[in-house]
């Protein structure tokens, strides 16, 4: 900003002085005031000096005590004392209670062991007098005074205020004027210019508004002002009207943004604005955390309580108030909830640090507690049994390991399973001497083994558990049996059936399955009975199927049999059956082979078959009826006897 000096210009016409400057009005609105009430007091007033009053005492306005006074104050008064200072911490010496405001004088009083923090004003003075007198706050430090107000109310001149002597100047600006008139600020404004008959007439003895001339219209002309702005914001920018030097003087208030956390800033001349340094925050209380909090812009103490803690268990956990500091713990109370044992807090344990300890109880003095109390010994009534102790044979833990006689072989009395010499499941014992004895068979019992190494298997029982043999079935075949439960005997089973003319499974029929059917049939001429193997060729050519199945033969000779052959006689148009192979030489008999092998004799409930002829036809006719035998004779036939013995189905 440029502030011109300002001067009287005389102006020579009709041989009149026409004076255009006018001295500084006193008490005028400061240049850069703070406009509002005190942003850190509780005041409806703006004024500087109003506020600093309050800081030292209540606020004369009735708005209630200093807000920042209260906050750290102590005394329980509501305000402070006057030049009491703001409360802080305990302390021991002067390097304690640094509250990190530059402008208090931080002591410690011996006497009542607590900071005391006095206003030092002249350490904020800025040697600017514009802006009024500063003073220190023992809380927020250096706040600015009171500004000269310079204004003076003509819209043509520039105001300010000397910042070395606090006087105010009035500086016309000529520009501001509709030419030709020039700003006189002593006669209200913009005039019409004086008369002059020569420059000399136009001099105002201001070195800073330039020459000025007389023009050819016999009136002053406008001189041109000398500039002197530096090109900073924050600097104060004036002209010395007896040379016409220029000077800056930084104005910090210009810098100011109104944040508390980040500090005061400042103006430098070369520089302009310059970046402030954050408060200290520190309120002496050794275990406090102090900062400035952003947010709130005001500072902060959070207690630590681990800036507290000694290290020694036993005094137990210290912790911080934020006001008066450490406090001691309250000492553990070292309970393991056992009756049993003795507790304490050893201040020595741990290393030093301390720790809670419990003592469990040795009544038989070897230096080792009870194992039924936390302790290690097995047997706290004999001072010869505890851990380390040497191990003898007598089936008791000596060393409290766990283990019993173990440098012995064996436990004494003690008695465990074993092998036998016929590999049963024997018991042995270990002796007095802990040595095992012989392994000992047990009693014989019925498992198919061999148990007290006599006799063999199951000795003393009816037969050896899961053993077969050979018996006779009640049908008098070669059966098997197996020995059950309880080691007895059970019942003989005969064997599957085979071709041996005898009843092998007991089931009242031999040799079933050996023997095959033989079919019966009669020719539609009435001449002839037809026995075939093949039920086709029975019911084929002629013949019709009287009976399947009429009677069995055998497949094979087993037993008292024969073969059974068939025979023809073209002539007769008859078949016949006999044993003998030469068709019994009946003339022109044909022989056609064996159909089977029949009894000699009747076995395996063989019953005859009878043989017949008729004398007429020569029809043969073979039946195992009786009946039917002596029906057909009765009817012609004659009986020829037996055929032989044949089987039902």
């Amino acid at each position: 900003m440029n502030l011109e000096g300002t001067g009287r210009l005389a102006l020579l016409a009709a041989g009149v002085f026409a004076v255009f400057g006018s001295a500084c009005a006193a008490g005028g609105s400061v240049l850069q005031g703070d406009g509002a009430p005190d942003a850190r007091d509780a005041d409806a007033s703006s004024d500087v000096a109003t506020d600093a009053a309050d800081d030292a005492a209540p606020d004369a306005t009735g708005d209630g005590p200093d807000a920042v006074d209260d906050a750290a104050d102590t005394d329980g008064s509501g305000d402070d004392a006057a030049g009491d200072g703001a409360e802080a911490g305990p302390c021991s010496t002067a390097a304690d209670c640094d509250d990190g405001v530059e402008c208090t004088s931080d002591d410690c009083d011996l006497a009542a062991g607590r900071c005391t923090h006095a206003s030092d004003h002249d350490a904020c003075g800025d040697g600017n007098a514009c802006n009024g007198e500063e003073i220190c706050d023992v809380v927020l430090g250096c706040l600015p005074g009171t500004a000269i107000d310079c204004t003076d109310g003509i819209d043509c001149s520039v105001d300010a205020c000397d910042p070395l002597s606090g006087d105010c100047r009035v500086t016309p600006d000529h520009s501001r004027c509709t030419p030709p008139q020039l700003c006189d600020p002593g006669g209200g404004g913009c005039v019409d210019p004086p008369a002059c008959t020569s420059d000399a007439h136009c001099t105002d003895g201001d070195a800073c508004n330039g020459a000025k001339t007389c023009g050819a219209d016999g009136t002053c002309g406008r001189g041109t002002p000398r500039a002197c702005d530096d090109g900073r914001d924050c600097t104060l920018d004036s002209c010395n009207p007896l040379d016409g030097s220029c000077s800056a003087w930084p104005d910090d208030t210009r810098c100011q943004d109104g944040r508390y956390c980040n500090g005061a800033e400042r103006c430098d001349a070369g520089s302009g604005c310059v970046t402030g340094a954050p408060p200290a925050c520190s309120d002496g209380v050794l275990c406090t955390a102090d900062r400035c909090d952003v947010a709130s812009d005001v500072c902060v103490a959070e207690a630590r309580d681990a800036l507290c803690d000694n290290g020694r268990y036993c005094d137990g956990l210290e912790r911080c108030n934020a006001a008066t500091g450490c406090t001691a713990g309250s000492p553990p109370s070292c309970s393991d909830g056992l009756a049993c044992t003795t507790d304490r807090c050893d201040p020595a344990a741990s290393s030093g640090a301390g720790g809670c300890v419990f003592a469990a109880p040795d009544a038989d003095g070897d230096t080792y507690p009870s194992a039924a109390c936390t302790g290690s010994d097995c047997n706290d009534a004999d001072g010869a049994v505890h851990p380390g102790a040497a191990e003898i044979c007598n089936a008791s833990d000596e060393d409290c390991d766990g283990s019993t006689d173990e440098l012995f072989p064996c436990v004494r009395g003690r008695s465990e399973p074993c092998t036998t010499g016929c590999s049963s499941a024997g018991t042995r014992t270990c002796s007095a001497g802990c040595a095992w004895g012989s392994c000992t068979p047990p009693a014989e019992t019925c498992n198919g083994l061999d148990d007290d190494c006599v006799s063999g298997c199951d000795n003393g029982f009816g037969c050896c558990l899961g053993a077969a043999g050979s018996c006779t079935t009640s049908c008098g075949s070669s059966g098997s049996r197996s020995c059950g439960a309880g080691c007895a005997w059970g019942s003989c089973a005969p064997p599957g059936e085979t071709c041996n003319a005898a009843d092998d499974d007991c089931d009242g029929t031999c040799d079933e399955g050996c023997r095959h059917p033989v079919h019966r049939s009669y020719s539609t001429a009435g001449t002839d009975h037809f026995y075939a193997v093949d039920a086709g060729e029975a019911g084929c050519c002629g013949y019709v199927i009287e009976y399947l199945d009429y009677f069995y033969l055998y497949d094979a000779a087993i037993g008292a049999v024969t073969s059974f052959y068939r025979c023809w006689l073209a002539s007769g148009g008859d078949h016949f059956y006999t044993t003998d192979a030469s068709c019994e030489g009946a003339p022109g008999a044909a022989f056609e082979g064996s159909i089977g092998y029949i009894g000699t004799s009747p076995f395996c409930g063989a019953v005859p078959l009878y043989r017949l002829s008729h004398p007429t036809d020569g029809d043969h006719f073979y039946t195992t009826s009786a009946a039917e035998r002596d029906s057909a004779v009765a009817s012609g036939f004659t009986d020829e006897g037996i055929a032989g013995y044949v089987w039902g189905g």
